[in-house]
């Protein structure tokens, strides 16, 4: 944290003191400033409040007062309050960016501020971080007056602020845990600094590195900054040996807080200065707390109303080192300052309890040696297990495929491999009923392949169900998928098309007549064979829908398409269509 003196001086309230030139001339230039300076002061009411007076602080965070910084704060507020007394009054006002974040609403907090503390102006104002430097620098003067301003953990310059005091930032910790590397590890011969270079950050980041040159001139330093994580992960990853980390990132309440994944992927040990970075990684640094940034806030402020110059704060002493990173780095407890604090230092259990752990050992060791030999015997019975399993499993392989395969038999012709009779049934029914619910038409064809006993007696069995199988295979590709086709019984085949009226059913039969007396059908050892097919078509419109009826109306017809010399389609006169 740096306070710094603001780069131009406040600038004087009207009044009097304006008029130096009025003054007489005799008296020195000295005397005639500090005469008009009480004159203003006795007409205005102005000017440093007096001791025993109850300052007023007000203190303006940038975010809600649940977030852990927020937190730490508001107890290093308190703590001030509590040491101050009745000489202290402070008002805290949380300007939260997801509350007031359109012009309206800002508007709003601005006129809400303004009227709260019209009655009693505050001598000073802290103004914590960004958000709050903003809003004093387009809303101070109006709600607060000439009031002197302390910028705490703020980015920013201030310079937008006519009234200006001083700026707590972390600066000095920064700069003394630079000069605390050289000191722990002097073999040292790159620093990599990671950082801000937005305002102040970038003041703090010159600051390291001229503190690090000072002590050590040939040393390599790198200034990186407003890298992502994953550049900085990427950064620090690939260093040399005799490196080191400064990591001078402000300390983040939400998920962007990157030291943990840095620190972990570093091959060089971190540094950093923020109490908040403890048990995260680093191995150590002057470490500030928002407590005490808060108390420095209050103190300068308080200085700021009564009129005193700004003062730098000095950095206490001890440093703070984390065991398991010094661990990790190798570096021994002799290479820190005298008096430095080490915390997770605790020796191991074996140490702390000697006895204890020696009967927890045996305990152990016999443990060890029982489930060793259940081990053994749940091994040798896992493998009895394991080749059971392998024949039930194989057991219930064979049943499986000799269950699927009966109930593939059950439902299919074995011939031909279409759906049989039975199958064809439970088909149709379902189609049926789909096709009353929809109110949609389908037709019913029933095919029989003309003299066919004489295929069987001139050419044998063999060349018969050779021809079967072929005719199969016709229907089964010339017909749609949703079409069900089945063999009825012996030379006779069904098929039911949904969603087809009798007219297109007499078309697409028509083509599958002329298309089998086109055909010459491979009958196996025989000769191919040429053969004729009848078909007799039945509408759903015929009956009242009822596949019995369909079935009985459709073998009708194929019964008059024999009737009529075969090779030929019978089905409804196209007018009853």
């Amino acid at each position: 944290m740096t306070r710094r003196a603001p780069h131009q001086p406040a600038p004087v309230r009207p009044g009097p003191s304006h008029r130096e030139a009025s003054g007489p001339r005799w008296l020195p230039r000295t005397w005639r400033r500090a005469l008009l300076l009480a004159l203003a002061m006795l007409l205005a009411g102005h000017g440093p409040a007096p001791a025993a007076e109850t300052l007023r602080v007000a203190v303006l965070l940038s975010s809600g007062q649940t977030l852990p910084w927020s937190r730490e704060l508001l107890a290093g507020l308190a703590e001030a309050q509590n040491r101050h007394g009745a000489g202290l009054e402070l008002s805290i006002e949380p300007l939260d960016a997801a509350r007031f974040s359109t012009p309206a609403q800002e508007k709003t907090l601005r006129d809400l501020l303004a009227a709260r503390h019209a009655p009693a102006p505050p001598h000073a104002i802290v103004a914590e971080s960004d958000n709050a430097l903003r809003f004093l620098e387009r809303h101070g003067r109006d709600i607060f007056g000439d009031a002197p301003v302390v910028l705490l953990a703020s980015r920013g310059q201030g310079s937008g602020l006519p009234n200006f005091r001083s700026a707590i930032d972390d600066a000095p910790w920064i700069q003394a845990t630079a000069r605390l590397i050289l000191a722990v590890a002097p073999r040292t011969g790159r620093v990599l600094v990671l950082g801000d270079d937005q305002g102040r950050g970038r003041a703090a980041l010159d600051l390291a590195q001229e503190a690090l040159t000072a002590r050590k001139p040939r040393l390599e330093v790198e200034v990186a900054a407003g890298l992502s994580e994953s550049e900085m992960a990427g950064r620090v990853a690939g260093l040399a040996p005799h490196s080191a980390v400064l990591y001078a990132l402000p300390p983040s309440d939400g998920p962007g807080d990157a030291l943990e994944r840095v620190a972990a992927a570093s091959s060089a040990p971190v540094f950093a200065f923020s109490e908040t970075f403890l048990g995260r990684g680093i191995a150590g640094g002057y470490l500030v707390s928002p407590r005490m940034m808060a108390s420095l806030a209050v103190d300068e402020a308080l200085s700021a109303a009564r009129g005193a110059p700004p003062a730098l704060p000095s950095v206490p002493d001890p440093p703070t080192f984390d065991r398991r990173a010094l661990d990790r780095w190798g570096i021994p407890a002799s290479a820190l300052p005298a008096g430095s604090r080490i915390l997770f230092d605790e020796p191991p259990l074996h140490r702390r309890y000697p006895g204890e752990t020696a009967i927890v050992a045996a305990v152990v060791a016999l443990e060890t040696a029982l489930i060793a030999a259940l081990c053994l015997l749940l091994a040798r019975r896992g493998r009895e297990a394991a080749r059971l399993a392998r024949a039930h499993a194989l057991l219930e392989e064979r049943v499986g495929e000799r269950a699927g395969e009966l109930a593939r038999l059950a439902v299919t012709d074995g011939l031909t491999g279409l759906p049989n009779r039975r199958e064809f049934t439970r088909l149709a029914a379902r189609e049926v009923e789909r096709a009353r619910r929809s109110g949609r038409d389908f037709s019913l064809v029933m095919a029989d392949l003309d003299n066919f006993m004489e295929v069987n007696g001139l050419s044998g069995h063999d060349a018969g169900d050779a021809v079967l199988q072929a005719f199969a295979a016709l229907l089964a590709a010339n017909l749609r998928k949703a079409d069900v086709v089945a063999r009825y019984e012996g030379d006779a085949f069904v098929a039911l098309l949904p969603d087809t009226a009798p007219e297109s059913a007499l078309v697409a039969v028509e083509k599958l007549r002329l298309l089998v007396e086109g055909t010459a059908f491979d009958a196996g050892s025989a000769p191919p064979l040429r053969i004729t097919v009848s078909f007799g078509v039945a509408g759903s419109a015929e009956t009242a829908s009822d596949l019995d009826s369909l079935l009985q109306l459709a073998v009708h017809r194929l019964s008059e398409a024999k009737r009529a010399g075969r090779n030929r389609v019978c089905g409804p006169p196209v007018h009853e269509a």
